[in-house]
């Protein structure tokens, strides 16, 4: 489910956070209003420590939307390998 916030948001994309019914949720979804781009979930953790848990939002928004791109950001130095379509980023 996506959720728009009381925000405003550029012609090109739109802003929303993601939660399911389990209580997954990403911090922010940029959703595009025009084109073929795909949906861009991104967690945003202050965390210098990676943990698994870490992606749970972005694994269930990458089910549920699976042309989907996910990045984390962190302030993790060193990320393990987190797939073709899940980032990172210091």
């Amino acid at each position: 489910m996506l959720t728009k916030p009381q925000v405003s948001h550029s012609e090109a994309w739109q802003l929303f956070y993601f939660r399911t019914k389990e209580g997954a949720e990403v911090d922010l979804v940029l959703e595009p209003t025009q084109g073929e781009a795909t949906p861009i979930a991104a967690e945003i953790k202050h965390t210098q420590t990676f943990t698994p848990a870490l992606l749970r939002g972005l694994k269930a928004f990458g089910r549920a939307h699976g042309s989907a791109r996910s990045v984390l950001i962190s302030n993790i130095e060193k990320p393990p390998p987190l797939g073709d379509t899940l980032f990172q980023s210091p």
